[in-house]
């Protein structure tokens, strides 16, 4: 006879599982309360961690979908859960030690709040001056990082390093609670200005170009020369479209670029003039036209200069609808 989907639950958690029970509350006084009998499962792969029964559900649910490609039941989830309380109320219990019943009753080592804990050693919080939140590593590159979305966010990092500490997967929901956590509490925080791509640095106000990278490192730039630093002396704000940029060496020049842009001599000093305007942040910049006739590397030349100072997954675009809000759209910007 075919198991029944609550069997497989139960075979699928006592495979991934070790199941035991602590007391607290015992005083051994006549008259006093009954001590509370605490149900917990600890991973195989560690052994240390112990978890409150009740948080195993979502990963028998994820573990049984993985291997049966269907979803569980909740009728078959609750029977299974209800066995797994039956046999784990059999084993002899124990003492429970504080730290233990902290975490089995949701305190400091609950899931969620491991992560808020994870959050607050490792990142510091911030918000924009548009009221976005971010978290810029406490030892790591200055770049501040979205709470949600993309390989760079906060959510991502957290699961990753809480996975590292724990050798357990935290569920969404306690990315999603010790987020919200989070955003709260960078939002109690004074406004940051952070920039994009290019800023001054506050020490000398020289210009600063960030190069994109995981690394963090940065270009500054300054009257009498540039120099690469690890740490860029700007708080970087990133979009899912950023990419790095080339790493710049001094042995090229503006002739070797010149000379891959079919562009007359007349028409050069307005190319340098266009780079140039753009890393300075502050200042209205100008629109590149580019005309000619088809075949004439039009395209070829605006994603070779775009690519020198703000590389992005979408390099070009077509001409807006409305040309008042264009420069607002352009690559890299959103």
């Amino acid at each position: 006879m075919a198991k029944n989907i609550a069997t497989k639950l139960v075979e699928i958690a006592e495979e991934l599982f070790t199941f035991g029970c602590v007391i607290s509350g015992r005083t051994n006084q006549p008259g006093d309360p009954e001590p509370i009998m605490h149900t917990f499962a600890s991973p195989k792969n560690n052994p240390d961690l112990k978890r409150p029964l009740a948080d195993i559900r979502a990963d028998l649910a994820e573990v049984y979908q993985a291997e049966y490609g269907a979803v569980p039941n909740a009728t078959a989830l609750g029977d299974a859960m209800t066995v797994l309380e039956g046999k784990t109320r059999k084993v002899a219990p124990v003492e429970a030690d504080e730290m233990t019943l902290s975490a089995l009753l949701g305190g400091v080592s609950s899931t969620a709040t491991q992560l808020v804990e994870l959050a607050r050693e490792r990142f510091n919080l911030g918000v924009t001056l548009t009221g976005e939140p971010y978290a810029v590593p406490v030892d790591g590159p200055n770049v501040a990082r979205v709470l949600r979305g993309g390989r760079r966010s906060l959510r991502a990092e957290l699961a990753r390093m809480f996975y590292g500490k724990t050798k357990t997967a935290a569920n969404a929901q306690a990315l999603a609670d010790a987020l919200l956590v989070l955003e709260g509490e960078a939002q109690g925080i004074d406004p940051t200005e952070v920039a994009l791509r290019v800023g001054h640095s506050p020490i000398d106000g020289r210009l600063v170009l960030d190069l994109g990278g995981d690394d963090g490192r940065a270009v500054v730039i300054g009257a009498y020369g540039w120099e690469i630093v690890d740490v860029s002396p700007v708080l970087f704000w990133r979009t899912n479209a950023t990419l790095p940029l080339p790493t710049p060496d001094d042995l090229g020049s503006l002739v070797d670029l010149s000379a891959l842009l079919n562009v007359s001599d007349d028409d050069w000093p307005l190319i340098v003039a266009w780079l140039v305007a753009a890393l300075i942040p502050e200042m209205p910049h100008p629109v590149l036209m580019l005309r000619g006739e088809h075949g004439t590397a039009k395209s070829s030349a605006a994603r070779l200069m775009t690519s020198l100072i703000d590389r992005c997954a979408s390099q070009l675009r077509t001409a807006p609808r409305n040309v008042e809000v264009g420069p607002s759209q352009r690559p890299g910007r959103g």
